[in-house]
Order: structure tokens, then C-alpha cells, then sequence
């Protein structure tokens, strides 16, 4: 049984994982990233494997063995500026001129992609049946040609969305906006994220959305199943990360506030200098 693995990109460009790999062999932490540098941000892939951007715009990735993540070629990608693993049936980059690429982790993977150029961010649903979407410069969201226009939304500062396919767009006047459930899955209050006002950043789980405000304190909604939601009492945030079951704030001091599931105690115990957590 493979436990959970919590990755953290330091300050310093390097890696550190928390948890182990293996259950039957609990002493031995996940290493195979652990000579990775100067990166500038990091992802989990599906099955336990891990991807980076450097600060040159390469790309690394890696998957553990026994899973389809072990050999992702990524070698002729350059000038990324993101990568998504929304679906883990393959590892996409968006490069800086907005072009979109992607390695398949699956035989049966097909994913076409000619109609989504000019893109500042991707993101993709989970599937054989995939949803590709990117933001363009302009504010407005791209979609794959296989798929209708799916909202007309203009001037947006950015979007995301829940695993459950819970679409959201935060406007560059810091306002919410609600596009529905694409996968069916509804957890979200419309009524409420409607109304949030001055939000500088959003980043959404699997069923919860989180919202920065300028004045770094926190909003939230969605389901709660595990206390991911009870940010009220915090300030001082500079950063959020919503991922799975649990919220993460960033304070400019390089310490970090957790709410809801927690895989690795560690997180809760230690002050940490980390620029992301996956």
C-alpha cells in the first residue's frame, strides 16, 4: 500500500518529501526528486510521481516504478511557464507563447489540442473523455474544439477548478464567478462565492474553493468533509493552496497555516520556509 507523499519546494529552488513510500517499509522517504534544483514550481502526478519547472523553463518528471508515470518524456519541452496534471492520463506544459504540449500516460490517451493557442494558463479534467480549457491574455476562456464555448466570460484575472468539475472565474475587479458543475458534482454555495469581493488569488480542491482577499485574510466554501473550509481566524496570508481535502496559507514570514487533511504531521509541527506544498 502506497501511503501519502507531501513534496515541498523550498525557497532555495530544492525539494523536500515528507512521508514514506511504502507502508511495509515506513523508514524509507521518497528520494528520487531529491537531487532536483533550481526549481521554480512543482506538481504531483497521479500515483505518487512528482514534475518541476526550473527557472530556465525546463521540465522534470518522474513517476515510480510499477506505476505508467515511469518513463514521461519531457525531454525536448522548453520555455514552460505550467504544467497540469488535472488529468493523469497525461502531463501537459504551457509554453510562454501560449502553445500547449502534452505527453500521454496512457496508451488509450487522445487528447487534441490544436484549437487552445495564445493561453497564460491551462487546465484540464480528469478522464479518458478530457476538458481542456486556458485563459487567454485577454480574459477570456479558451476551450478545446471538441467542446462548445462554455461561458462568456471576459476580462478575467484568473480561474480554476474543483476535481469534481466545479468551474470558477475570479474577474480582475476581485469578483466571483460561478460556471457550473461540469462533472456534476455541486458543493460549492453560488449565493455566497458570489458575493466575495476584492479577492486577489483563488485556488480550488475537490470539493472546495478558497479565496485571498487583499487584506490577507481568507474566504472559503464547499463541502468541509474535513475541516478544510475553517480558515475564518486567519490573517497575514500572502499565498493559498487548496489541494484535495486541505487548505494551505502562506504568510511572508515563510511559516504556513493548514486546515483540514493533513497527511503529514510534520506540516503542523515544524515552521517551514516552503514556496509550495503538493
Amino acid at each position: 500500500k502506497i501511503r501519502r507523499i507531501v513534496y515541498c519546494l523550498k525557497t532555495d529552488g530544492t525539494l523536500s518529501a515528507f512521508g514514506t513510500y511504502r507502508e511495509e517499509n515506513p523508514d524509507v522517504s521518497v528520494i528520487e526528486a531529491s537531487s532536483w534544483s533550481d526549481l521554480r514550481s512543482i506538481i504531483p502526478l497521479r500515483y505518487g510521481g512528482i514534475a518541476g519547472i526550473k527557472n530556465d523553463g525546463t521540465v522534470l518528471a518522474y513517476g515510480f516504478p510499477n506505476f505508467r508515470h515511469k518513463d514521461i518524456d519531457v525531454t525536448g519541452w522548453r520555455d514552460i511557464i505550467q504544467i497540469d496534471n488535472g488529468n493523469s492520463e497525461a502531463l501537459l506544459g504551457l509554453t510562454s507563447s501560449g502553445e500547449v504540449l502534452y505527453t500521454p500516460l496512457s496508451e488509450e490517451m487522445d487528447l487534441r489540442i490544436s484549437d487552445i493557442k495564445g493561453g497564460t494558463k491551462i487546465l484540464s479534467t480528469e478522464g479518458k473523455d478530457v476538458k481542456l480549457f486556458a485563459l487567454s491574455q485577454d480574459g477570456r476562456v479558451l476551450q478545446d474544439h471538441k467542446y462548445e464555448p462554455m461561458t462568456d466570460w471576459s476580462n478575467l484575472a484568473d480561474f480554476a477548478m474543483t476535481d469534481e468539475g466545479e468551474f470558477i472565474g475570479l474577474t480582475k475587479e476581485g469578483k466571483i464567478l460561478y460556471g457550473g458543475a461540469i462533472l456534476g458534482g455541486v458543493h460549492l454555495d453560488e449565493s455566497i462565492i458570489s458575493s466575495w469581493s476584492n479577492i486577489v488569488a483563488i485556488s480550488a480542491g475537490k470539493e472546495h474553493l478558497v479565496a485571498l482577499k487583499n487584506d490577507g485574510t481568507v474566504l472559503a466554501s464547499g463541502s468541509n468533509k474535513k475541516g478544510e473550509c475553517d480558515i475564518d481566524n486567519w490573517s497575514d496570508i500572502t499565498k493559498i493552496e487548496a489541494q484535495n481535502y486541505m487548505t494551505i496559507g502562506y504568510r511572508a514570514d515563510g511559516s504556513i497555516v493548514i486546515a483540514g487533511e493533513n497527511p503529514v504531521a510534520e506540516l503542523a509541527e515544524t515552521p517551514l520556509t516552503y514556496k509550495y506544498i503538493r
